[in-house]
């Protein structure tokens, strides 16, 4: 049987490949699709609002693991909704919002880096917690 670290290590695995592949695309590739398909913006977006909503719903599952709901939701219509900006948007922030999805999995992990970064001034300071066996005795 996997553990919770190998899950959260294949999640990162895929999290990685997917941020490889979009930093690769050039700023024309981003609105190229093929008829009735997404474009790599809005497959950018996509990811972005997947990994948030598979984040509330993983800590939903482990808060209240007895009688959870997970709700499900309308991928095309929010790929479509002008209001959500998958068409014009830049990526930029959805790319973030993969990357933390990525660490918050990675969290679940025995060996992680715990990064917090505090915004609360102009300039931004960023604390990074070593926790787990991997990381015993090496200073940050």
């Amino acid at each position: 049987m996997s553990s919770i670290k190998d899950f959260a290590d294949k999640y990162q695995e895929g999290t990685d490949y997917f941020e490889k592949l979009v930093k690769s695309l050039k700023p024309s590739d981003l609105d190229t699709k093929a008829p009735g398909e997404w474009s790599a913006r809005q497959i950018v977006h996509h990811m972005a609002d997947s990994e948030a909503q598979s984040y509330a719903r993983l800590r939903r599952l482990l808060a209240e693991p007895e009688g959870s709901v997970i709700q499900g939701y309308d991928e095309g219509a929010w790929a479509e909704s002008k209001n959500l900006g998958y068409e014009d948007l830049d990526i930029a922030n959805s790319i973030t919002v993969i990357e933390w999805g990525g660490a918050e999995s990675a969290r679940l992990s025995e060996d992680r880096l715990e990064v917090t970064i505090d915004r609360s001034n102009e300039e931004r300071r960023v604390e990074i917690k070593a926790v787990g066996p991997r990381w015993a005795g090496f200073s940050l």
